[in-house]
């Protein structure tokens, strides 16, 4: 039987914890390529009208669009050990897989171009000591340029969140069509790559960056030191804001 467990999340009870995946073992490919397949998705614009509505001028909305064929694979359908197990052993059955999501997924960038949404996201969670050089320029990077390029026809900005550990994919990053590089996380908070690094990469890129969940654990004035101290780093950077996504 192809099914999922999940457990909720005991930190915050805005998510669930997968226990067990949609792909146990390769014969769930072929049933799980048909859930995708027959997903249907339509526009609900009114809806966002609403939310924005009652937002006014006290923020921005960010749509979501869901992740990538190759994150959503990772991190929702088989998990890591799965995946890896079967992109080395069973090939095709992956690559098949990964076609289908990304036919789905264009008929979402297309509801969202269209939408009144101007800031589009994919949450992919992309870290490179998961994701190596060599999977993020085959995977990722076409992907992200196909559908930053339609995006920007309507005038969209493009966000990925990326909150993992990002020095071996800088380069590549910088050759994406994204706007956004959201929740950027600095080295003191569990990645490996500086501001300054970064800044100096994609300098035509917006980057949001992470505060460290630590800080939390800190007094007032450290907290303040920090912020104070980060805001004269980032001083020469125009297109940089702070978060709290954690």
């Amino acid at each position: 039987d192809v099914f999922e467990k999940f457990r909720d999340d005991p930190a915050y009870h805005t998510s669930a914890w997968i226990k067990k995946f949609l792909i146990s073992s390769p014969v769930d490919y072929p049933i799980v390529k048909f859930i995708i397949e027959n997903t249907v998705y339509h526009e609900d614009y009114d809806s966002f009208l609403e939310i924005r509505a009652n937002l006014g001028d006290d923020g921005v909305i960010l749509a979501w669009t869901g992740r990538s064929p190759w994150a959503k694979m990772l991190i929702e359908l088989a998990g890591v050990e799965r995946l890896s197990l079967d992109f080395y052993d069973n090939r095709p059955l992956v690559e098949d897989l990964l076609s289908s999501i990304e036919k789905k997924l264009d008929e979402v960038y297309k509801i969202a171009a269209n939408s009144p949404a101007q800031v589009i996201g994919a949450p992919d969670n992309v870290t490179g000591d998961v994701v190596e050089p060599k999977l993020f320029k085959k995977y990722y990077l076409p992907f992200y340029n196909k559908q930053g390029q339609l995006l920007h026809q309507q005038n969209k900005s493009y966000v990925v969140h990326m909150d993992g550990k990002l020095k071996s994919l800088k380069e590549l990053i910088k050759k994406t069509d994204i706007d956004v590089v959201e929740s950027f996380t600095f080295p003191e908070g569990g990645g490996d790559l500086s501001f300054e690094e970064a800044s100096a990469a994609w300098k035509n890129k917006s980057i949001i960056a992470n505060l460290p969940a630590f800080l939390c654990l800190k007094e007032e004035k450290i907290v303040k030191e920090y912020i104070y101290n980060l805001i004269n780093r980032a001083s020469s950077k125009k297109n940089f804001m702070l978060e709290i996504s954690e």
